[in-house]
């Protein structure tokens, strides 16, 4: 078993590598989509070791590996919170990144619903929808006037009808109007 002040030491090690990358960036937006990927990736490796873990439930000694994960997951968690606080109106807090990020769902199931009598090519519009979540390092202004030029897209492709392009603009700006100014 790895002693207790190893751990210590890789996790603080960690956390300082975290802050001097944290340097690298100048927007807090874009901090937070790198400390987000940080923390998607650790509890992915987390999750890994958890079925291959020696250490069962309730023995004294813990994992280092899990201790190790679990701290730099709170500590980037914590990071991101803090971040959040200080983002201007003008740009996505956490909550509302999350929010954004169930509109692919949200707006083909709409969609769906409102049986428009035509054809609607459900997997180009939510291919669309989802890449819109990969530019959430946007200001909600520009963020709203990419998802506009991506049903214009649309529209001017022939993959949905210009009636069909305002009422998913209508149906998001109604359900997300908070986020969408």
């Amino acid at each position: 078993m790895i002693e207790a002040s190893h751990f210590r030491n890789n996790v603080e090690a960690s956390i300082d590598e975290v802050r001097g990358k944290l340097g690298y960036y100048y927007k807090d937006t874009h901090k937070l989509i790198f400390l987000n990927r940080l923390r998607d990736n650790s509890k992915v490796e987390y999750e890994k070791h958890l079925p291959i873990c020696k250490v069962t439930k309730g023995e004294a000694d813990r994992c280092s590996i899990n201790e190790f994960y679990e701290a730099l997951i709170f500590f980037l968690t914590e990071e991101m919170y803090s971040i959040n606080e200080t983002l201007p109106e003008t740009e996505f807090s956490l909550e509302e990144r999350e929010d954004l990020a169930k509109i692919e769902l949200t707006v083909i199931d709409h969609l769906k619903h409102l049986q428009l009598g035509q054809e609607i090519i459900y997997e180009d519009l939510k291919e669309e929808i989802k890449d819109l979540k990969n530019f959430l390092f946007l200001n909600k202004k520009n963020w709203t006037q990419l998802l506009m030029g991506k049903l214009t897209d649309m529209v001017a492709g022939g993959v949905i009808e210009e009636g069909t392009s305002k009422q998913i603009l209508d149906f998001a700006t109604d359900q997300y109007n908070s986020l969408i100014k």
